[in-house]
């Protein structure tokens, strides 16, 4: 069999696209929960639609999607292959929303915004580090009283009671491998039943309070916390951004 690794195969994520009967379901999921998120998502609560940076935006599934709802989106991510199946939905379908293939934790914007997503989960696929340098370089480019909107999915949850070692969905058997102390990853194997071969994922393992903690050392508090019914993520949660010389009481 054929072992492909998944992050780096783009085929994997095409079908997550703004069109697609996948993307319709991922979007489907993102309206039962758009109610509650909405107050978030302009910033200072403003009567007017705000301006969002979308952090590991992918081929731009929920980025079109907020702009759907009338907001003004910038997309960023750092495969370029994600961006340019981004940059042909919008052609096709007529947005508006810019879409930049760069590392977002070194990125420098011009802009600046009154939230921050990060949906879908995206988590998996970035390290603790990673995350707090990617919060730290892309602060600057948050208004005051931001909000930081990122769902994901509690994987030290399902870890802790192992559901990671066999498990089968979408005519798939996903097995774990080794858990990695050095980044706080896992490893998993996918096999497909239908014989086209194996997927190897290596996803980083996150939970609400590990969030929590970096977030809070980043000068952002909780402001909302849902659990959410969804096919890849679990948890989402709003944090706004401290002003300075705040502390949580």
């Amino acid at each position: 069999m054929v072992v492909i690794d998944f992050w780096k195969d783009v085929e994997g994520y095409e079908k997550y696209t703004y069109s697609s009967r996948w993307g319709k379901k991922r979007i489907a999921e993102m309206e039962a929960n758009y109610k509650e998120i909405e107050p978030f998502l302009s910033g200072n609560k403003r009567m007017i639609k705000g301006r969002i940076l979308d952090i590991g935006c992918g081929g731009g599934l929920l980025s079109l999607w907020l702009e759907s709802k009338g907001y003004s989106i910038v997309g960023i991510d750092n495969n370029k292959k994600m961006i340019k199946i981004a940059l042909g939905e919008k052609k096709k379908l007529k947005f508006k929303s810019e879409f930049k293939n760069a590392d977002a934790g070194t990125v420098k914007l011009d802009k600046m915004f009154d939230s921050f997503t990060m949906f879908g989960n995206t988590l998996a696929n970035i390290s603790l580090i990673s995350f707090v340098k990617i919060m730290r370089n892309l602060n600057k480019n948050l208004r005051k009283k931001g909000n930081v909107l990122i769902s994901y999915n509690d994987s030290l949850k399902s870890v802790l009671r192992d559901q990671y070692s066999i498990s089968t969905s979408d005519n798939f058997l996903n097995i774990n491998g080794n858990y990695s102390h050095l980044d706080n990853s896992i490893e998993l194997i996918r096999v497909s039943f239908k014989g086209k071969g194996m997927v190897k994922f290596k996803m980083y393992v996150w939970s609400s309070q590990i969030l929590q903690a970096l977030m809070l050392s980043l000068g952002f508090k909780l402001v909302k916390s849902m659990e959410i019914k969804a096919e890849m993520v679990t948890n989402l949660d709003v944090y706004q951004k401290m002003r300075d010389g705040e502390h949580l009481s």
